[in-house]
């Protein structure tokens, strides 16, 4: 394994933390793009510290894959899903297929033809 020490943190590198946690590369691209992990760029490798990756749920599809199927019980659409966990429609879609749900119906709405003032 690949590690360097910088004072007194063990970095290694995200090929490494891949491996060690399992976790995709793409997640860490993307925590490290918007703040929420951070790299040292080292010789044109980029480096994290394991201690930050330690506290992730590492599993594939995180919270909402395992609370999709008791709140789709209660009868919750994709879109009330989607609102609840701050996810696409499109992403509740997804996991929901990938658990064999079948979609809700939605809720009734306004009749067509009547607009709010």
């Amino acid at each position: 394994m690949t590690t360097i020490n910088k004072g007194v943190v063990n970095l290694i590198t995200i090929y490494d933390a891949k491996k060690q946690f399992d976790v995709p590369l793409g997640t860490m691209y993307y925590r490290i793009k918007v703040g929420t992990l951070t790299a040292y760029k080292i010789n044109s490798k980029l480096y994290v510290n394991p201690a930050d990756i330690g506290g992730w749920d590492t599993t594939m599809h995180g919270t909402a894959y395992r609370e999709i199927p008791k709140l789709h019980a209660q009868g919750m659409s994709d879109g009330e899903l989607s609102r609840h966990f701050a996810v696409s429609r499109q992403r509740i879609f997804t996991l929901r297929n990938k658990l064999g749900l079948k979609p809700n119906p939605r809720k009734p709405g306004l009749p067509k033809g009547t607009y709010l003032t």
